[in-house]
């Protein structure tokens, strides 16, 4: 939980830091709710304490509970396209570009919002920057997969609706009219996209 770290993180650069009361394994623990939202709370009556950094992602906190705890993906309906997924990944990237895919329309639901840029290694650099993130949730008890919908990641949030089937040069055509890069460059940066939203995030669903 790339947001969670860099908030702890944050909190340790800030003056007389309160962070050294906070258990971090336990604030990192995704069922520790009670404890992250205890701590967050008591950081409000922190002076000098950047307030409207820290609602924001208390509201963040929030968003990514109501997922966790809202949306559980039926294993067997996971499992099956787990291993579509697995199929497509040991295509050739030949027969990767003859491949055939949908979107899966349940990251709708995933979509938090903060307007602080928290996905940043650069701490010094979290700045007031709306942000769009998928938390998706699994069908064991682990903490829902992150992910900042930035870069090439933000073309989910323009086609996380489209119903219909698409192939790979049709969406390589999609992407070549928003990113200025060489078509090779294009190609690679696409090819490892669609196999990580495939594989590990289930965004994309691969279908032959």
């Amino acid at each position: 939980m790339n947001t969670r770290r860099n908030f702890l993180n944050w909190m340790a650069t800030l003056e007389d830091p309160p962070t050294s009361e906070i258990s971090r394994a336990t604030f990192l623990n995704i069922h520790e709710k009670k404890y992250v939202f205890d701590v967050l709370e008591k950081l409000q009556d922190v002076n000098g304490n950047p307030r409207a950094m820290l609602l924001d992602y208390y509201h963040l906190e929030q968003q990514r509970y109501h997922i966790f705890e809202s949306h559980t993906l039926d294993e067997r309906l996971a499992v099956n396209r787990l291993a579509s997924a697995i199929a497509f990944c040991a295509k050739s990237d030949d027969e990767k570009r003859k491949s055939r895919f949908r979107m899966n329309l349940s990251i709708s639901n995933y979509v938090a919002e903060s307007t602080f840029f928290w996905d940043v290694d650069d701490i010094a650099n979290i700045a007031p920057k709306t942000t769009h993130y998928l938390f998706v949730p699994s069908f064991l008890p682990i903490a829902p997969k992150e992910i900042c919908l930035t870069g090439l990641q933000a073309l989910l949030l323009d086609i996380m609706s489209y119903e219909n089937e698409f192939t790979y040069q049709e969406f390589f055509g999609l992407v070549k009219e928003t990113l200025d890069l060489p078509p090779e460059q294009l190609d690679s940066a696409l090819l490892e996209f669609m196999e990580k939203q495939s594989l590990y995030f289930g965004t994309i669903l691969a279908l032959d």
